[in-house]
This record gives structure tokens, C-alpha cells and sequence, in this order.
């Protein structure tokens, strides 16, 4: 049992590459850091510790960025749908004009829990003819269509700025863009239109 444990272990130690060490919390909870194993501690054995059974060991390991992470934080905002231009009384005869308001989620806003600032992941699912996102005056514009049911996904982490639709990078397309990072425990006010 000691050596097929230990054997497990280790197989998931390998220097060359990061892992990912997994603290659950008493309440459930999970955090993560994305670590490289430095030392394995085999320098302090006289013996080989499968020879003694159950054994403690002391390892080194370094974090590839300094900060735990959790499980990501997701919203969803929807534009409201429009109304007709005419309002047709009798199913033949344009009545009153009704003029809808424009496609905007005004009062948009996310929680940033974190200790640091973050930079957002924006999707943006189609149809729609342009298109602009944004956080705390900083837009980010996207004068292109996106086909109904397609996704834009936008990453602003410095990085790894991505513009993707499906599998093309339109990052290039959306000029000079300015991503921001939503600040550490604050509520940023969002900007949306499609």
C-alpha cells in the first residue's frame, strides 16, 4: 500500500513540468496554485524511505505566479430585446410608431472578491452588427458582425490577448482596445451595448 501511495505521489512531481496543488477548505471550498517542484527532499534520507514504510517528506516547491486562485467568477448580461418600428393594429396597416430604447445593460456591474486585480475574459454570443464592452470608462469596440450562436471570446490579460472567433484571432480588428483589469475588491460598473 506504502509503495503503490508513494509511487502515485511522485508520478505527479515531475520537475520538468507545473502541477497543481489543491487545498479544500472545511467549508468546501477549493484554491489552487500552479506549482514546479524544486527539491524533493531525498537528500535528507540515510535510507530509502519505501524500506521504513510511512514516511514524511520535505519538499520545495515554486509557484509559477504568487497568488492562489478559485473558481473563476461568471456573468451573464443580456441586451433587451427590441420591438417592432410600427405597431400594426389590425395585421395589415402600420398603426402608432414605437420607438424601443437602444440595446444597452446600463446597470451592469461584477464583484471582484480577489486580493489582486484580475483581467476579464469577455464572450460575446452573436447575432449582433457591432458591439462594445467594457469596464469603468475603458471600452473595448467590435465593429465586426458576429453570426448568430458564435462566440467572441476576448482575453485582456496582458499575457495572452486573444480576440477569438472560433478559430480565427481577431485582435487586430479591434484596434487599439483598452483593456483594463477589474481592481481588487471592488464593484466595477460595466458597459455593454450590442
Amino acid at each position: 500500500e506504502w509503495l503503490n501511495l508513494d509511487k502515485k505521489f511522485w508520478s505527479g512531481l515531475n520537475p520538468s513540468n507545473t502541477g497543481v496543488w489543491t487545498v479544500t477548505q472545511p467549508n468546501g471550498t477549493s484554491r489552487e496554485l500552479v506549482c514546479r517542484l524544486t527539491d524533493d527532499g531525498q537528500s535528507t534520507f540515510n535510507t530509502d524511505p519505501s524500506f521504513q514504510g510511512w514516511n514524511n517528506y520535505g519538499l520545495s516547491l515554486q509557484a509559477e505566479q504568487p497568488y492562489w486562485t478559485e473558481d473563476d467568477i461568471s456573468r451573464t448580461f443580456r441586451a433587451v430585446s427590441g420591438s417592432g418600428f410600427y405597431i400594426v393594429s389590425d395585421g395589415s396597416t402600420p398603426g402608432v410608431l414605437n420607438i424601443s430604447s437602444g440595446r444597452t445593460v446600463s446597470s451592469a456591474k461584477i464583484f471582484n472578491p480577489s486580493d489582486v486585480e484580475v483581467w476579464p475574459i469577455w464572450t460575446l454570443t452573436g447575432p449582433f452588427t457591432a458591439a462594445s464592452v467594457g469596464l469603468n470608462g475603458k471600452n473595448i469596440s467590435i465593429p465586426f458582425s458576429i453570426p448568430d450562436g458564435q462566440k467572441l471570446v476576448i482575453n485582456t490579460a496582458p499575457t495572452a490577448q486573444t480576440a477569438e472567433l472560433g478559430s480565427t484571432n481577431k485582435i487586430t480588428s479591434l484596434g487599439s482596445a483598452a483593456f483594463t483589469p477589474l481592481p481588487a475588491n471592488v464593484t466595477s460598473n460595466l458597459t455593454l451595448t450590442a
